[in-house]
């Protein structure tokens, strides 16, 4: 996978968001929010940002899209409810099946599994405590997820810290060779609607 970050979360026929303030969702949910990254590995640092473009809502659910600057189409595609986040699409390609990142409500020691349909091998997922991270963002208290997986004989471990409103502030990657670390440089809250199921509002 290289350099590149996996970017995955929840699949589920979900609660509604009413009982979720959107401070408690861990995902962007608000047309405008703007996230600007730094990825950094190998002596290089490659910058990256993402902006939301389109939010709908769906029978509860807030389906939100989420567009990379300097590349056409649809980078992520989510829904986001009161049972978690669900990824569609990632960095362009609609992925098989979606994948759990976080689950409502967050439960530390909690693992569960994904195996692609595509692909042979198979990620395990690990829930965290809640603690505080800090990036050039700022400090957030943030989630810490962990997923696992092996390629062939190389082995391969990911951190990723999710925050209320914001989404992954930070990732690690390390492989048998290497290590990249992707953090939040910027968080720019929209101006566009907060949706009624979205709860509490913009921070």
């Amino acid at each position: 996978m290289g350099a590149s970050l996996l970017f995955v979360a929840v699949a589920v026929a979900a609660p509604a968001l009413k009982d979720k303030p959107a401070d408690r969702l861990y995902a962007p949910t608000v047309v405008g929010d703007k996230q600007v990254y730094e990825q950094r590995g190998q002596g290089k640092a490659v910058p990256g940002t993402h902006v939301v473009t389109k939010v709908e809502e769906r029978d509860g659910v807030l389906r939100v899209t989420i567009e990379r600057e300097g590349q056409p189409g649809v980078w992520t595609d989510l829904a986001v409810s009161g049972a978690g986040v669900v990824w569609h699409t990632l960095r362009g390609g609609q992925l098989d099946q979606p994948v759990p990142a976080v689950k409502l409500p967050v439960k530390a020691g909690e693992t569960w599994t994904y195996e692609p349909k595509s692909r042979a091998f198979k990620r395990t997922y690990t829930v965290g405590k809640e603690e505080e991270v800090e990036v050039p963002a700022g400090k957030f208290r943030a989630v810490r997820v962990e997923e696992e997986f092996a390629r062939g004989e190389e082995r391969q471990r990911m951190t990723f810290w999710h925050a209320p409103r914001v989404g992954i502030v930070k990732a690690v990657i390390k492989t048998d060779t290497a290590e990249w670390t992707q953090v939040l440089r910027s968080f720019t809250p929209g101006d566009g609607p907060v949706l009624k199921s979205a709860g509490a509002g913009k921070k």
